[in-house]
């Protein structure tokens, strides 16, 4: 198999664009690429999805275990031609949860992204540094993002030439219309704004002028292959036995446990990995749009409201009140409730915007979701749960990521006479630790979004929930 990540020396070099553009032009020649995205992120593995027909997966090393990330991308690139992995930040950002900490475990040869806007001869520098800085990296060339024109192109091609070990397959011209458009709370999901045909069209025309693609595939073939699990210490009777990456032994459920999945617009964080282990123990997912929706799917054991930009669509979340009204009265009836980030914000008190308006939400959680034009909070956390809940028992830990740019505002500790409890210890990659995740009969609900491969228990906990196993 053939594979690859595109990494970059920094954030905002076109990564997003170029993997697209790749996959892309790689699929119109009748390949199948299986894409995957480095780090927590939610929006850029939405537009690999639609380019190359097939679920993007979230592969980190910091909230996945080194032998599930193996498996994961084994598993998943099962069917496909090449795998394309979109690297995150800079290529070296994030230590041992970057870029080049997952080309180094899954032994991939990397694809080096530049933004050369605004340079020429020095983008020979930045490359030659990349390419050497850290030889267990096998870099096998750059493409050259946002170029000006042929003589730009061809001023920096001459600058390289011979003297960093690497090729150097083409550029990306600039080009406004090919890009991702974005706001303040950062890009724009695809479910909001899904690539036209005549985009995608657009973006394969502009690779296919600029890159060579037959020079990419010589160089990108995979040294190992699914045998490269035994590479970390396990057999491959082992590897089969595998409980880590659930559909690699369906389970035998005679019971289906009807679980709805809030999806639209303002709720589409998910990691695909979450729900292939719900489906995987037993649950039937429900999608609805608590935008859309008047009532929830019929005969329901649980609800799992994800993350996303509800303060985006405030004004018609706040209008939509049979759909709250159900989701509060199931809160109080002890249903299984989760939700991440967005999903909290919609279970809180109301949403105030930076205009000063604010809009009314599900009602539950005795807090408001103050909007700031600053981030709030971002980076990778450990969860530690304080009690026993429908994710674990009391001491289990789970790890995720959390990025906001709301702030929750009042009284944590009582709503309608009813305590609240905290249910997290939660500690950042610095060590610093605090207390978060709100806890009301079933219902848990935290900024921060939890990866269950980090805990494998945590999906057959939920599930069984809803069984209504304690």
């Amino acid at each position: 198999m053939k594979g690859f990540i595109i990494a970059a020396a920094a954030s905002g070099a076109g990564k997003t664009t170029v993997s697209m553009g790749l996959m892309a032009a790689f699929r119109k020649r009748g390949l199948i690429c299986q894409p995957f995205k480095v780090g927590p992120d939610f929006i850029d593995p939405g537009y690999h999805s639609i380019v190359c027909g097939r679920p993007s997966i979230n592969l980190d090393s910091w909230m996945m275990p080194q032998r599930y990330v193996i498996e994961s991308f084994w598993k998943h690139s099962e069917g496909a031609d090449m795998a394309i992995i979109e690297g995150v930040m800079g290529l070296l950002d994030g230590g041992d949860a970057s870029s080049a900490e997952i080309a180094r475990i899954l032994d991939l040869p990397v694809i080096l992204v530049l933004d050369a806007g605004g340079m020429a001869e020095t983008a020979g520098a930045i490359l030659y540094g990349l390419k050497n800085y850290d030889k267990r990296l096998n870099i096998a060339g750059a493409i050259l993002n946002r170029v000006g024109s042929d003589i730009h192109y061809k001023m920096i091609s001459e600058a390289i030439s011979g003297r960093w070990g690497a090729e150097l397959f083409g550029y990306i011209r600039k080009d406004e219309a090919i890009g991702i458009k974005e706001r303040h709370l950062g890009l724009v999901t695809a479910i909001e704004n899904r690539p036209s045909d005549e985009t995608i069209e657009q973006l394969i025309r502009t690779v296919e002028e600029g890159v060579d693609l037959d020079a990419i595939l010589k160089a990108i073939e995979i040294k190992g292959s699914g045998g490269r699990v035994q590479g970390v210490g396990f057999s491959s009777q082992q590897i089969e036995d595998s409980d880590l990456i659930p559909t690699l032994r369906p389970r035998d459920h005679t019971k289906k446990v009807r679980l709805a999945i809030a999806y639209d617009e303002a709720f589409s964080f998910y990691y695909q990995d979450n729900l292939d282990m719900l489906e995987a123990r037993g649950a039937e997912l429900c999608r609805f749009s608590p935008l859309k929706d008047q009532r929830l799917p019929e005969g329901i054991e649980g609800i799992y409201i994800g993350g996303g930009y509800p303060e985006v669509y405030a004004e018609i979340l706040d209008r939509n009140i049979p759909i709250k009204e159900e989701i509060r009265t199931l809160a109080e009836d002890g249903l299984p409730i989760y939700a991440e980030c967005g999903g909290m914000i919609y279970l809180s008190q109301g949403i105030l915007s930076g205009d000063g308006i604010f809009y009314k939400m599900a009602g539950i959680i005795p807090k408001r979701a103050r909007m700031e034009k600053k981030l709030e909070a971002i980076g990778y956390r450990e969860v530690e749960l304080l009690k026993e809940c429908i994710l674990g028992r009391k001491g289990n830990k789970i790890r995720g990521h959390e990025f906001h740019y709301s702030r929750l505002e009042g009284n944590p500790h009582d709503y309608n006479g009813k305590k609240i409890e905290y249910l997290y210890q939660v500690t950042d990659k610095r060590g610093s630790i605090s207390v978060e995740g709100f806890g009301y009969k079933n219902l848990v609900a935290s900024y921060i979004h939890l990866h269950f491969a980090s805990n494998m228990a945590v999906a057959e906990r939920f599930v069984e929930a809803l069984k209504g196993n304690p």
